[in-house]
């Protein structure tokens, strides 16, 4: 991909995807009628990542997340969030 700054050839982007079963919760088979939550696929997560070199030991990383909830027993909304990641390097 092109890079988002001028002075940079190219750009790397990170693409992730995660999904989820949740078992239950407790430690016994019948922890389900406990605490009413389902066994099932719970939630799917995709997310976008990319770095920028900042100097030579100096990287920014923001990355971008959204989450499908797919079983309102464990979490009955979808949902947004971001990362900003400073690494150094010695």
């Amino acid at each position: 991909m092109p890079s988002l700054l001028e002075n940079r050839a190219e750009q790397d982007v990170h693409l992730s995807a995660d999904i989820a079963y949740n078992d239950g919760t407790g430690a016994n088979c019948n922890a389900q009628a406990n605490t009413g939550v389902d066994h099932d696929w719970s939630h799917a997560v995709f997310g976008i990542l990319t770095d920028f070199e900042v100097n030579g030991n100096l990287t920014f990383s923001p990355g971008i997340y959204y989450q499908i909830s797919m079983d309102d027993s464990v979490n009955t909304s979808d949902e947004y969030w971001t990362s900003l990641s400073l690494t150094y390097k010695f």
